[in-house]
């Protein structure tokens, strides 16, 4: 009966840390691809050119381009 209750103890003790990794969600993505798309912006227009016409050649851009609204 301890052993089973030390391998559930430590089963969850190493399930801990992924629950961080559960707050990479969409709302997390759509920050960050606004941050690089404002610093790009500013620092390296040309790159963010290159980087758009990338992103219209993706193969499942028909899942996420009705959701796209580009910033002003």
């Amino acid at each position: 009966m301890r052993r089973r209750l030390a391998i559930v103890l430590l089963v969850l003790l190493l399930l801990v840390p992924l629950r961080s990794t559960l707050a990479w969600n969409k709302a997390g993505h759509m920050v960050i691809g606004a941050i690089v798309y404002e610093r790009l912006k500013q620092t390296n227009p040309r790159a963010l050119g290159k980087l758009i016409e990338l992103l219209k050649q993706h193969p499942r851009r028909r899942l996420w381009r009705p959701t796209y609204q580009p910033v002003p």
